[in-house]
């Protein structure tokens, strides 16, 4: 028996910071693309007879997207973050939330390149809803991360 998952997530915003000095507030709003993928397939013999049999899945859906955000500036080079976004989707064959926060620190040494580390948190949790079946897909992600960053 072999089985396979996968997850696609991609989104665009548009983030309006307020606020002056060394903090700012951000508020974002957007659209958000999310794909599902599912396949089974196995293999089974006896008395020297096999049969093999396979499915898959796939659903996707657009749904809109919040975002909102702070940002704290140490100095020219150094700066904290806080972000939140959420999209949610109701109706439709597949529908559900997906909520990430993320908190962390930025570093740029250079004036365009510079280095971020974070503590992120997401939650996924979609439902296909169908006359034959009902499918849940539910994902927590945590944990750090760190990056190079480029600005201009």
């Amino acid at each position: 028996m072999r089985g396979r998952l996968d997850f696609d997530f991609g989104s665009a915003a548009y983030r309006w910071w307020f606020g002056s000095g060394n903090d700012v507030f951000g508020l974002g709003i957007g659209g958000a693309y999310y794909r599902v993928g599912a396949s089974l397939s196995g293999l089974a013999t006896l008395n020297g007879e096999s049969a093999q049999a396979s499915t898959s899945y796939s659903e996707n859906a657009v749904a809109p997207l919040l975002q909102v955000g702070w940002r704290h500036a140490f100095n020219d080079s150094l700066r904290m973050y806080l972000n939140a976004s959420g999209v949610k989707k109701n109706g439709g064959n597949l529908n559900g939330s997906i909520y990430n926060a993320a908190l962390g620190v930025e570093w740029y040494p250079w004036r365009n390149v510079g280095f971020g580390t974070e503590y992120a948190y997401t939650r996924i949790k979609l439902n296909d809803d169908r006359e034959t079946y009902n499918a849940d897909l539910d994902l927590r992600l945590h944990g750090p991360s760190a990056f190079v960053k480029f600005r201009f």
